[in-house]
């Protein structure tokens, strides 16, 4: 068997979703999308797949990942700026001179 992988940005326009005020997760599948996924799963757990389910399965899988890499960066790099901020906030001592003269 050939496999061969549907590509993933065919379903950019109409099985993704982004929520900007997710600041964990915002992007993801739609429901219909993700449903599809788990079907395509099962079929291959019960091995009932075609060559053409099994291309779209693997390319989900791909935009699975690639999603999961960019909401895992996204979020770090949250992370890291609001920890900056934090430690701006007084946390640390004040270092500045007052070099105000008379």
């Amino acid at each position: 068997m050939n496999q061969v992988m549907k590509q993933p940005s065919s379903w950019l326009f109409d099985g993704i979703k982004l929520n900007p005020s997710d600041r964990f997760r915002p992007f993801y599948f739609t429901d219909e999308l993700q449903a599809r996924l788990e079907f395509l799963l099962e079929g291959r757990k019960q091995r009932t797949l075609s060559e053409e389910e099994e291309a779209e399965m693997m390319g989900l899988l791909e935009l699975n990942r690639i999603f999961s890499f960019v909401n895992t960066k996204l979020a770090s790099e949250l992370w890291q700026s609001t920890t900056s901020l934090d430690n701006l906030s007084g946390d640390e001592p004040n270092s500045s001179a007052n070099i105000a003269t008379p």
